[in-house]
């Protein structure tokens, strides 16, 4: 959400393709939390001669490592010497950002996907190569914070895993019968179980607890942002409950239609979670 306040601010070194010169490109998170990640971004560019509109692309951290070089068509080889070479990146689609209306139209798509939001500052958008380059380090900065965060993220025990079984057809059938305030109102009681297990390090009650949220979680809409609500839920320090209380207040909004309250609602969230 934009606020008043600073946001967070990636930088790196871009290299000019008109003059040689290197110049630094400004990477702002516009949406999402920079320390964690969803490895599913809309990233955004605006033409530096300013032309109407902005140019979009979504990024990708495959589950998969694969090398995106080997599969740019012929007419895009001459540029793939000017991209990354690391077979590790995100993968941009399209490689080279197409035009949108305005910065709104591309938000609305990242909230109601519960995607992150990117600002890639300015580019000349009738330099395609530029436009390519900028796209590529971009993809390659985003996938290195998200290869950082995957990495702080804990592995299930194995006991756990063994423990708990996959959620039963009658549980899931129960949740299916339910309109979508109800499933609301049980996510809400399953994320006070785990709340409750995790401050109690209870590790068996918090992984079934995450077995059900996961579940209905499958059932809900995107823009619920779920991952984010089990997110904090699951954090074991002094701003987990006051995070995980505006995550649930998030969902209720969202479902009352309430969107004049998002943006405050948004900032509290962003200022808690970093």
């Amino acid at each position: 959400m934009l606020t008043e306040e600073p946001l967070t601010m990636w930088r790196w070194r871009g290299r000019s393709t008109r003059c040689g010169s290197h110049t630094e490109m400004p990477f702002t998170y516009l949406l999402g939390n920079p320390s964690a990640p969803r490895g599913h971004a809309l990233l955004l560019l605006r033409s530096e001669r300013g032309d109407p509109g902005v140019w979009a692309t979504y990024l990708v951290v495959t589950p998969i490592t694969m090398d995106f070089t080997k599969y740019l068509p012929p007419m895009f080889a001459s540029f793939a010497a000017m991209a990354p070479q690391s077979a590790a990146a995100a993968v941009p689609m399209p490689p080279i950002p197409e035009r949108l209306d305005s910065e709104v139209a591309v938000r609305r798509l990242a909230e109601a996907r519960g995607d992150d939001l990117l600002d890639g500052g300015t580019v000349d958008t009738q330099a395609v190569d530029r436009l390519m380059l900028v796209t590529a380090e971009a993809a390659q900065r985003y996938h290195d914070a998200y290869v950082a965060y995957l990495r702080t993220v804990p592995e299930t025990p194995a006991v756990v895993a063994q423990e708990v079984q996959s959620l039963s057809a009658d549980e899931l059938t129960a949740f299916q019968a339910l309109t979508e305030g109800e499933q609301l109102s049980e996510l809400s009681k399953l994320v006070g179980k785990l709340r409750y297990a995790v401050s109690g390090h209870d590790i068996y009650h918090a992984a079934e607890a995450r077995r059900q949220i996961t579940a209905l979680a499958s059932l809900l809409p995107p823009k619920y942002r779920i991952d984010d609500l089990l997110g904090a839920a699951q954090r074991d320090d002094a701003t987990a409950d006051r995070l995980t209380e505006l995550y649930l207040e998030r969902c209720f909004k969202i479902l009352h239609e309430e969107y004049e309250q998002l943006p405050a609602l948004e900032a509290r969230i962003k200022e808690l979670g970093e």
